[in-house]
C-alpha cells in the first residue's frame, strides 16, 4: 500500500506546472511557425557572410518546418565556381560606424546624484571589455537578422550587472511585450551544480534531465551549425548538453504595478527548475533595428538588398576566370562519335585523335562591358548597403574621402541613432539593477579636465550607507553620446581646428596644419614656410640697410631750401 500512496498536494502542483509550460510552449510554437520565412532569410544571409553563395535551399523551408538540409549546387566536370564576397567587409565597414566610437552617458543638467550615475555607467563602459564586443555582436544580430537584442540582467553569482547579446534564433519576442523565450544548452553536470553568491544551487529538480544533441531550439539554426561542427557525444552523461527553456512573462498584479516572472525548465520536460519574481514594468530585452519600418515587428533584414548583387558578382568573377583558362589552353571541337584524348603535364598539353582532324576554335576576347559591368555590379551592391569603401579607396583628393565619408555616415545615421535610443535604455536598466541589488560599495573613478576623481557608489535600497558613500537610485533622464573615432573623429577634428584658427586662437601655419593632419601636402606647406622666412630674411636686410645709409632730402625739401636761400638774398641791401 506503501508504494501506492500518492502526495496529492504535489501531485497538483505538478499538474499546474504542466498546465502553465504547456500553455506557454504554445505560445512558443505559434511564434515560432509564424517567422520561418524570416528565419529562412537569416539563414541564407549568414550563408553568404560565411562565403558559401553556391548552396541550394529547399523551397519547402520557407513555408513549413522540419529538417532542413542545405545542398551544394550540382557542378559538371570541369566547372569552376568562384566566390568574391563583399557582404562580410561591408557588414564590418556597417559595424565600424558605430563600434569604432567611444560610448558616453550623461545628464544633461542633472542633480549630483544623477551626474553620478552617468560616471559610473561611463566606469562601467570602461572597465568591462566584453561589453564594446557585446555592442559589435548586437550591431550584427541587426544588419543581418533585423533586430538585435541587449540582454541586461542582474548576475548574482558575480553580484553585479551584465549586458549580453542576444541571436534572435535563440529568441522569441511577443510583439506586444508580454512573453519572451530564450533558450540555450548547457552542460547538464553545470546545470545541476551551478550556484548563487551565497552557496544556494540555483536550479531545482534536477534529478530527471533529458539530454540533447541540438545546438539550437530553432531548427532551421541548428542545421546550420550541424553544418558547420562535428559532433560528439560524450561516454559520460553528465558531459552532455541540456536545452534550456527560460519563459519570461509581464503580469500586472492587483495593486495595479508590473512584475516580471521567469521560469527555467528544459526542453520536453514537465518540472519547472526555477521560478523567480522581480518588480518591472517591461521585459528585460532591448531590442535593436538598424532600421525601423511602421507596422513591422521584424523588418527585412539590411543585407537582403545585398544578395542580388553579390550573386552577380560572383557569376562575373567566375566568368573571367573561366575566360582566362580557356584562353590559355585552347580549345578543340570534336566531332561525334570521334575519339579525342587529352594527356597533361608539366609542360603543356597533347591532344590524340583519330580519324578527322579536329577543328580548333579561337577563343573570342572579352570587351569592355563586361569590366563595366563589374565594377558597376560592386558600387550597386556597396549602394544598397549604404556605405562605399572601395569608392574612398579609389578617391585620391582628401576633401572627395572626406566628401564620401560624411555621405556613409548619412546613409546609416538611422542605424547610429537607433543604436543611441537603445543604449540609453540599456543605461536606464543598469542603473535601476544597481538601484535595487548593489548592496556593497564599489569603487569607481573618471577624469574632468585632465584630474582624476574618484567616489564610492552603492543601490539606493541598501540600508546602512557607510559615510561618504552616494547612493544610486534610477535615473530617467539619460543620454548617450556616441563619441567618434577613427576617419570620423579626424573630421571633427578638422572641424574644431578651422573654429580656433577664426577665434584667433592658433595662428602658427605649423600648429594648424598639424591639427588638420593633411600630411599628403604637408611637403608644399614645408616649402611655402622656407619661401616665408627666405622673404623675411631679405626685408629684414633691407631695413638694415636703409638704416645705414645718410639720409638724403628728397626733391620737394630740395626746392623749398633753394626758395628759402633765395628769399633771404633779396633781403640782403
Amino acid at each position: 500500500m506503501a508504494d501506492n500512496f500518492i502526495d496529492k498536494t504535489k501531485a497538483q502542483g505538478s499538474e499546474k506546472q504542466e498546465s502553465q509550460l504547456n500553455r506557454l510552449r504554445s505560445w512558443a510554437k505559434s511564434e515560432s511557425n509564424a517567422r520561418i520565412r524570416d528565419e529562412v532569410l537569416w539563414y541564407e544571409i549568414q550563408l553568404y557572410k560565411d562565403g558559401d553563395h553556391y548552396v541550394i535551399i529547399p523551397e519547402r523551408a520557407r513555408t513549413s518546418g522540419g529538417n532542413i538540409r542545405v545542398q551544394a549546387v550540382t557542378r559538371r566536370k570541369g566547372e569552376i565556381q568562384r566566390t568574391y564576397n563583399k557582404i562580410r567587409p561591408l557588414l564590418r565597414a556597417l559595424k565600424s560606424t558605430v563600434t569604432s566610437t567611444g560610448i558616453r552617458w550623461e545628464v544633461p543638467g542633472g542633480s549630483d546624484e544623477e551626474v553620478m550615475g552617468s560616471n559610473y555607467l561611463n566606469w562601467y563602459v570602461d572597465h568591462k571589455p566584453h561589453f564594446q564586443e557585446v555592442v559589435g555582436d548586437v550591431n550584427d544580430y541587426g544588419f543581418s537578422r533585423s533586430v538585435g537584442y541587449f540582454d541586461v540582467y542582474w548576475d548574482s553569482t558575480k553580484a553585479e550587472p551584465m549586458v549580453m547579446a542576444r541571436d534572435p534564433f535563440d529568441l522569441l519576442m511577443d510583439k506586444y511585450g508580454k512573453y519572451a523565450r530564450r533558450t540555450y544548452t548547457m552542460r547538464k553536470e553545470d546545470f545541476m551544480e551551478m550556484r548563487d553568491a551565497e552557496g544556494v544551487a540555483l536550479f531545482e529538480k534536477t534529478d530527471e534531465l533529458r539530454t540533447t544533441n541540438k545546438h539550437s531550439a530553432s531548427e532551421i539554426f541548428d542545421n546550420y551549425l550541424r553544418n558547420k561542427r562535428e559532433t560528439s557525444n560524450p561516454k559520460d552523461d553528465k558531459l552532455e548538453d541540456v536545452m534550456v527553456e527560460e519563459f519570461h512573462i509581464l503580469e500586472q498584479k492587483e495593486d495595479g504595478k508590473f512584475q516580471v516572472r521567469i521560469i527555467t525548465t528544459t526542453e520536453e520536460s514537465i518540472v519547472i527548475n526555477k521560478e523567480e519574481v522581480y518588480d518591472d514594468d517591461e521585459l528585460r530585452f532591448i531590442a535593436y533595428y538598424p532600421e525601423r519600418r511602421p507596422g513591422y515587428h521584424l523588418n527585412e533584414p539590411w543585407l537582403k538588398d545585398a544578395l542580388d548583387p553579390q550573386k552577380s558578382l560572383d557569376n562575373m568573377y567566375t566568368h573571367f576566370e573561366e575566360f582566362i583558362r580557356t584562353l590559355g589552353k585552347g580549345r578543340i571541337m570534336k566531332r561525334k562519335g570521334g575519339f579525342l584524348d587529352r594527356i597533361s603535364d608539366k609542360d603543356g598539353q597533347i591532344v590524340e585523335f583519330e580519324g578527322e582532324k579536329p577543328e580548333f576554335i579561337q577563343p573570342t576576347s572579352l570587351t569592355g562591358d563586361q569590366f563595366n559591368f563589374d565594377t558597376k555590379v560592386e558600387a550597386m551592391l556597396e549602394d544598397v548597403m549604404g556605405i562605399h569603401p572601395s569608392q574612398q579607396r579609389k578617391t585620391e583628393t582628401a576633401r572627395g574621402i572626406s566628401f564620401l565619408i560624411a555621405q556613409d555616415e548619412t546613409n546609416v545615421s538611422e542605424s547610429a541613432m537607433n543604436m543611441k535610443n537603445s543604449l540609453v535604455k540599456v543605461g536606464q536598466r543598469l542603473l535601476k539593477f544597481v538601484d535595487k541589488h548593489m548592496m556593497a560599495s564599489q569603487d569607481i573613478f573618471w577624469f574632468k579636465d585632465g584630474q582624476k576623481q574618484t567616489a564610492q557608489i552603492i543601490g539606493g535600497q541598501a540600508g546602512n550607507v557607510p559615510e561618504g558613500v552616494v547612493r544610486l537610485g534610477n535615473v530617467e533622464a539619460l543620454t548617450v553620446d556616441l563619441v567618434p573615432k577613427g576617419a570620423f573623429a579626424a573630421l571633427l577634428r578638422e572641424e574644431k581646428i578651422m573654429k580656433l584658427v577664426e577665434m584667433g586662437i592658433l595662428s602658427s601655419p605649423d600648429v594648424i596644419v598639424s591639427g588638420l593632419n593633411i600630411g599628403n601636402v604637408r611637403e608644399i606647406v614645408d616649402k611655402e614656410m622656407a619661401f616665408r622666412q627666405q622673404q623675411a630674411e631679405q626685408q629684414s636686410q633691407m631695413e638694415q640697410a636703409r638704416a645705414t645709409q645718410p639720409t638724403q632730402p628728397d626733391e620737394a625739401t630740395q626746392n623749398k631750401e633753394a626758395l628759402r636761400e633765395a628769399i633771404e638774398g633779396l633781403k640782403k641791401p
